[in-house]
């Protein structure tokens, strides 16, 4: 995900860091990223299908915001987001484990 997009969560009044902010950040697996957002109460935003395949076979998953969005600009990607923002935070108040954005629909398990 682009680092700026961490800029737009805190913007918007929402807690954001990016994998980078890590000490070794771009060397994290995926098991270091569950971990790091569990213990930190957070939820994962990705475009990796690695985290939605995982979510179904891993009990011990913090809520995903899977983007299942292809090739798509920043300024898209932004618009999207903060478009269904409301939509993406009332689902996690509601106890939502996995959210996904798939071209400009919003699925909600």
């Amino acid at each position: 995900m682009p680092p700026k997009l961490v800029n737009i969560f805190i913007d918007l009044g929402h807690d954001a860091v990016h994998t980078k902010s890590y000490a070794h950040g771009v060397f994290l697996t995926d098991a270091d990223i569950r971990k790091l957002a569990l213990n930190e109460e957070s939820i994962i935003i990705t475009k990796d299908s690695d985290f939605y395949n995982n979510h179904f076979k891993n009990a011990m998953m913090p809520p995903i915001l899977y983007l299942r969005l292809g090739n798509i600009s920043n300024k898209d990607l932004i618009s999207l987001l903060k478009n269904n923002l409301s939509s993406i935070i009332s689902a996690l108040e509601g106890d939502a484990r996995l959210i996904m954005i798939e071209n400009s629909n919003l699925y909600i398990f």
